[in-house]
């Protein structure tokens, strides 16, 4: 029997079973899907959705995390250089500063993830759903024993 992975089963058994650390997975954060009051139509215009491209954490890293940490609470520095680390692309990022806005390139990082400085310019609340996924993909359980908290 052929073994078939839609999008929606991926999302069923995320955290379930293992996802390797040098497989990808194109996400777009869920702040940037919430609908207009009790609409249909989405809060952002689907031209400023970005989506990031993210890996899961090596053992390596995990154990790392955990022995830094030893359960204290991240702070946004801290999860900023652990979030930029399993994000390996993005498209469609906007900086609305500038008139027009100006699209922000991705930029890798010569260690391995987004560049530091580039991934500064992603909005807290973005980083911190990404972290989340984070937890999802790497099935984590006790999510604060790593210094993470949503």
């Amino acid at each position: 029997m052929e073994k078939v992975m839609t999008a929606e089963l991926r999302e069923q058994l995320m955290g379930l079973l293992p996802f390797s650390s040098d497989a990808t997975l194109d996400y777009m954060p869920a702040p940037y899907l919430m609908k207009k009051g009790d609409t249909e139509e989405y809060a952002v215009p689907e031209q400023y959705r970005p989506t990031f491209t993210l890996r899961a954490m090596t053992r390596k890293e995990l154990d790392e995390l955990k022995r830094r940490n030893k359960g204290k609470v991240l702070d946004d520095s801290e999860l900023r250089d652990v979030i930029a680390k399993i994000v390996v692309g993005w498209t469609n990022l906007w900086d609305i500063g500038p008139v027009p806005p100006q699209e922000i390139p991705y930029k890798a990082d010569p260690a391995g993830g987004s560049d530091k400085d580039c991934f500064a310019r992603v909005p807290a609340v973005i980083v911190a759903d990404i972290a989340m996924m984070m937890v999802r993909m790497n099935g984590i359980l006790g999510t604060e024993s790593l210094g993470l908290r949503s």
